[in-house]
């Protein structure tokens, strides 16, 4: 049976609070005292009639979702999108996600709503406010991922850079416009100051982990009491920082970073960008909510140094293991307000794992691990080729034969639970 994922069924998911903030930042104001099945239908018949205001809200990462599904059919599914990166439509209710496969959701938009966007997504694509806007998003999310907690002096300052002008208020009047038609910059968490917050104080905050905006807010005050400035990036660096699906941090180590993953380590460019992606995700989210780089490690032990065929002793591990310390030393740290470990030395990588046994030990007991499991599914794949019954070895293979029918060999079984296996 069809699962129906039409907008009304997949808005159901929305919880009441999060209907009404919703339809809210996308200019409609709903009656809070109706019944949650009216304000459903509300909703729903709103976003269906504006899907050319919708698109000039949605962040890139979306729009991109869209541009996909211009090319499968309405309920199909588009996929890899990175599940790091709840899309927009998806906390509107406007589209569904999938159980993940691997690393990535399936995003499917909902049924009646695809050809609406679709329609109109070129149009968006090249409408001049709505890439001046998607810029914006760029700017406020790249600095949301290299320093945490972003106040609007910041992004400003990196806005007058875009606009190549000395003008405050020029900077200002487009990050208001922006911060108004923005699901974007509505959907970042807005950190207030404990006491006596004024609107210009209103921060922005990465998406990327950190759920509870206090805890993130009392960990970066404790943690960087002595700093008070942040570091210089370019407009391009930032924008690269953002990311729609794969953020690259400034760092100065990437490049032979890069170089020892892709030529020692033997990965392709694009694994190679994952691994970093991946470190600086690990780092960020476990290394500085827990002050522990041991799942970081872990990872670059068990993904990337595993990939390595020759048997590794311990001294070449630990000097593998010193390219992840230079790597992780240069990534820039919210806790330090952008600046790195490099400019801090307190706050250097220190190995966990090598405190348990020695590194070379760990990583052949994680070699033999990984080898075992690919053993068993070669296995299993062997012992399914060698059921297979070639076209040559059946008579009955080459017949026009249904696969409920009684098999024609007389064994009383259907054909598919028969000869028709594997045919």
């Amino acid at each position: 049976m069809k699962q129906d994922k039409t907008l009304h069924k997949i808005v159901q998911k929305l919880k009441r609070d999060e209907l009404i903030r919703y339809a809210s930042n996308l200019g409609l104001k709903l009656d809070e005292e109706l019944d949650m099945s009216k304000l459903r239908k509300a909703y729903v018949e709103f976003i269906l009639s504006h899907p050319k205001e919708l698109l000039l809200m949605l962040p890139m990462a979306d729009m991109h979702i869209i541009k996909k599904a211009k090319d499968i059919k309405v309920g199909e599914s588009v996929v890899a999108v990175d599940d790091r990166l709840k899309p927009i439509m998806v906390m509107y209710g406007l589209a569904d996600m999938d159980v993940p496969q691997e690393d990535f959701f399936n995003v499917t938009i909902a049924e009646d709503l695809q050809p609406l966007l679709v329609k109109h997504i070129d149009w968006a694509w090249g409408n001049e406010y709505n890439r001046l806007r998607m810029s914006v998003e760029l700017i406020a999310e790249g600095l949301a991922n290299v320093l945490g907690i972003v106040t609007q002096d910041e992004i400003r300052k990196h806005l007058k850079e875009l606009l190549q002008t000395d003008s405050d208020e020029k900077a200002a009047k487009l990050l208001d416009v922006v911060r108004h038609y923005s699901l974007l910059l509505d959907s970042m968490e807005y950190v207030e100051d404990l006491e006596n917050w004024q609107d210009k104080d209103i921060r922005f905050v990465s998406r990327y982990g950190w759920e509870d905006r206090r805890k993130m807010e009392q960990f970066i005050i404790e943690h960087s009491k002595n700093i008070d400035s942040t570091p210089e990036f370019s407009v391009e660096e930032l924008t690269r920082s953002s990311g729609s699906v794969l953020p690259v941090v400034p760092n100065l180590k990437m490049d032979e970073f890069m170089h020892f993953l892709t030529c020692r380590i033997g990965l392709d460019q694009t694994s190679a960008y994952f691994v970093c992606f991946n470190l600086w995700y690990y780092k960020i989210h476990y290394g500085e909510e827990s002050l522990d780089d041991k799942q970081m490690e872990l990872y670059f032990l068990k993904n990337v140094l595993t990939e390595e065929e020759q048997e590794l002793t311990d001294r070449v591990v630990e000097e593998w293991m010193q390219h992840l310390a230079e790597f992780a030393n240069n990534m820039p740290l919210w806790h330090l307000r952008g600046f790195t470990a490099a400019d801090y030395s307190a706050e250097a990588f220190v190995s966990k794992l090598s405190t348990e046994e020695p590194l070379g030990t760990m990583l052949r007991k994680l070699k033999k691990e990984v080898n075992l499991i690919k053993d068993i599914l070669n296995a299993k794949e062997q012992i399914f080729d060698q059921t297979k019954q070639s076209k040559e070895d059946n008579p009955w293979a080459v017949q026009k034969i249904g696969r409920n029918d009684p098999c024609p060999c007389g064994s009383g079984l259907k054909f598919k639970k028969c000869h028709g296996k594997g045919v």
